[in-house]
């Protein structure tokens, strides 16, 4: 009898052994993966992170691009604007020379040529493009004075249009 319990309380004791040999096994399988988990979900962050800073980067970069794409768009309408206004001027002098031709009126030829007024044309191209910079760059001045002391800075002139200096810089 007390060598059958002997048998029972020893099989009783290695099957203890055994369930917790099994159960410090998946202890340790538990925390492995615990480990795992934890470095992956720091990869995972540092990932995140890295992707945040690129996106921020890209959206920036986009602005930049919209921004570009407004001004190029505002001196294309611009300059359209004034070559065809031009365009529409040298048609029109042309066919009253044509006409004057046409008439032998040479000496009206001679007062349409001298009245072309070269001068404005070419103080109306700067007015406009001091125009549409300004329009796209409206802080430009603030920032070209900001580079010299109070006594050197440089005003818009009476009409409105930038100084040659100025123009200069814009460009």
């Amino acid at each position: 009898i007390e060598g059958t319990r002997i048998n029972v309380i020893e099989g009783e004791r290695g099957r203890l052994i055994l369930y917790s040999s099994i159960v410090t096994l998946l202890l340790l399988l538990l925390i492995c993966f615990i480990i795992v988990a934890y470095r992956q979900n720091k990869k995972l962050k540092k990932a995140k992170q890295i992707i945040t800073e690129a996106n921020i980067k890209q959206q920036e970069i986009n602005h930049q691009l919209i921004e570009a794409n407004k001004i190029k768009e505002e001196y294309m309408i611009h300059s359209y604007n004034i070559s065809a206004d031009f365009l529409t001027r040298m048609e029109r002098l042309r066919d009253a020379i044509e006409k004057k031709i046409h008439d032998r009126k040479f000496e009206e030829i001679k007062f349409l040529l001298n009245n072309m007024h070269l001068k404005a044309e070419k103080q109306e191209m700067l007015l406009g493009f001091d125009k549409v910079f300004l329009k796209l760059f409206p802080d430009f001045i603030e920032n070209f004075n900001s580079l010299f002391q109070e006594e050197d800075r440089i005003p818009l002139n009476e009409d409105g249009s930038l100084s040659t200096g100025m123009r200069i810089f814009a460009l």
